[in-house]
């Protein structure tokens, strides 16, 4: 089989797998997205440590009011306290996660089987599959492979929905979207693409 060239400017790589090709795409924002993230969170927990440290130190200069005897103080330092270690906790995992390298959304195509893989960014409202209608991955999201034998591969279907294009394919009792990052011309070619692979 051969493949035709993808949109032009298009994000999406071709490459020989084989007997057959993989299709993979990032789209590019992401990835700037995921380094200014990573960037704003570190400033932010730096400034969260150094607040720490500066409230602790305090606590050797004498104080104005005997705070200690306030019926409020305890109450205070332990709501105070606790949503410090909540945002270091929190930011924390947000960088981990924007550190963490992505793996492509892509599919392979051998003669005899069709390989779709979500991919896994972490940062991406969108990118990966949708299964059933909802969001294939919630708060902690996994990356998922499904793969079909070419007799038994479903019809992909370009869904419009005003000036937007969606790209499924059916999976148990609902469906599973692909490309959500591409443009409308790419999911328009990989849709092409697709059946013509299932077709051949």
């Amino acid at each position: 089989m051969e493949l035709p060239d993808p949109p032009k400017h298009s994000w999406i790589k071709t490459e020989p797998d084989g007997d057959g090709f993989t299709l993979s795409w990032v789209a590019p924002g992401h990835v700037r997205m995921r380094q200014l993230t990573a960037v704003v969170v570190s400033v932010w927990l730096v400034f969260v440590v150094l607040s720490l440290v500066g409230a602790a130190r305090r606590f050797d200069i004498p104080p104005i009011i005997d705070w200690p005897r306030h019926p409020l103080f305890y109450l205070f330092m332990g709501i105070w306290i606790t949503v410090c270690i909540f945002m270091v906790v929190s930011g924390y995992r947000v960088l981990r996660r924007s550190l963490r390298p992505t793996n492509p959304e892509s599919i392979t195509l051998q003669w005899d089987y069709i390989r779709y893989d979500t991919g896994q960014d972490l940062f991406s409202a969108t990118s990966g599959g949708w299964s059933g209608g909802r969001r294939g991955r919630g708060k902690d999201p996994e990356r998922q492979i499904f793969e079909r034998s070419h007799r038994d591969c479903p019809e992909f279907v370009l869904e419009h929905a005003g000036d937007e294009t969606h790209l499924r394919f059916d999976h148990g009792d609902g469906f599973v979207r692909i490309g959500e990052v591409l443009s409308n011309l790419e999911r328009q070619w990989l849709c092409d693409t697709l059946n013509a692979w299932r077709s051949d």
